[in-house]
């Protein structure tokens, strides 16, 4: 699904949890998204799609930026 705002609004609600832990005073270098693009993950197959973009894998040349991509580039732009 391209409109998946639920991935939206897990990344704000880790993203906040890591502004929190920065003002405490904790040394954070980086924040990994999972994951850059719908991909096989090992126990499940290709049935969840946790990417950022999405991946047509009858095609795999086919792939569309969901609502959740859109998002995080506007989000680091900043």
């Amino acid at each position: 699904a391209l409109a998946d705002n639920g991935r939206i609004q897990n990344h704000c609600s880790h993203l906040s949890c890591l502004k929190c832990s920065i003002e405490y005073g904790c040394n954070v270098a980086d924040y990994f998204a999972w994951s850059l693009m719908d991909n096989y993950e090992f126990g499940i197959g290709y049935t969840l799609q946790f990417g950022m973009n999405w991946v047509n894998f009858t095609n795999p040349a086919d792939r569309r930026e969901k609502d959740s991509g859109k998002w995080y580039s506007r989000f680091v732009a900043k």
